[in-house]
């Protein structure tokens, strides 16, 4: 991703297959290779804002939700941390598309 674009990636068929592999290495058994896929997602949230990103184009949420959802990737500093945050940030927006979508239309807005 390059910062100076904003959310353009400029090889998507690159990228895509590099998050495609780094998804398969965390379905495997070898621990030292989940914790290596999680390092470089770190360093690619760090260097391009990877997971801000993800979360502004969440369809469906309040700004309210969506503010709630960045706070929570706080300025992670080591690995255990990261994966709380991450764990916390899929288990609220699970929770926030979960409520909105028994509310009956109408009932809050989203932006």
């Amino acid at each position: 991703m390059d910062q100076r674009e904003g959310d353009t990636v400029n090889n998507p068929q690159h990228f895509m297959a590099i998050m495609q592999v780094l998804g398969e290495a965390f379905l495997q058994p070898d621990i030292s290779l989940f914790k290596q896929s999680l390092e470089i997602l770190d360093n690619l949230n760090k260097k391009c804002k990877l997971y801000e990103k993800m979360i502004s184009k969440c369809e469906m949420l309040t700004s309210h939700q969506r503010e709630r959802l960045q706070e929570n990737l706080g300025n992670n500093t080591d690995l255990p941390t990261f994966v709380q945050s991450l764990t916390m940030i899929v288990s609220d927006l699970r929770y926030y598309q979960l409520c909105n979508n028994s509310l009956p239309p109408g009932v809050i807005s989203f932006d």
